[in-house]
């Protein structure tokens, strides 16, 4: 059996707890209070939690993200190191062959952002009607997330297209052509 009493007004901190007083000594075990000041409060902590939990499942995609990016860009630069070499050897620069890779970084990181939108979108309102505590889906929080990855995913595409330029520059071009043989 449940009591529901409703008050003309909220109830102080001071009365709710005179009033889990009463409820304690009268030694009843099958009464409880229950307030809308500690719902409420619960549902934030929720709300906070499902907001940590969503915020560590992107940055986890995220990262799975960023490394697809990179091992792909770098298994195709490496596996491209003749082709490198022979653009060298007929004039092209340190700097040209890192913008070229960088370009190659950029695009694969547009493309990896543009995916990830669609689906992203999808999943959170799919699991957002399938989880009963889920928060809400902010559609700005969303965007600045995907703006946050897509400017992390162009500085590691970058940072990229340095250090494989260096890898690959390291030695000179006429033994770089001679691997080949």
């Amino acid at each position: 059996t449940i009591i529901q009493a409703n008050g003309l007004r909220e109830l102080t901190q001071e009365e709710y707890g005179q009033l889990e007083e009463i409820v304690r000594n009268s030694f009843n075990f099958q009464l409880s209070i229950e307030s809308r000041v500690e719902e409420r409060q619960a549902q934030r902590e929720e709300k906070a939690s499902m907001i940590l939990i969503g915020l560590f499942l992107a940055g986890v995609f995220g990262i799975i993200g960023i490394c697809n990016v990179v091992n792909t860009l770098v298994t195709g630069v490496l596996s491209r190191k003749l082709e490198f070499a022979a653009m060298q050897s007929v004039g092209m620069t340190k700097k040209q062959m890192c913008s070229m890779i960088g370009r190659e970084g950029l695009v694969l990181s547009g493309i990896s952002v543009l995916a990830a939108i669609p689906l992203g979108v999808f999943f959170c309102r799919v699991l957002g009607k399938a989880i009963l505590f889920f928060s809400g889906f902010s559609a700005g929080i969303f965007a600045a997330g995907c703006g946050i990855l897509l400017a992390v995913m162009c500085g590691v595409s970058l940072s990229v297209a340095l250090l494989l330029t260096r890898f690959l520059t390291r030695r000179p071009v006429v033994e770089r052509l001679r691997e080949a043989e």
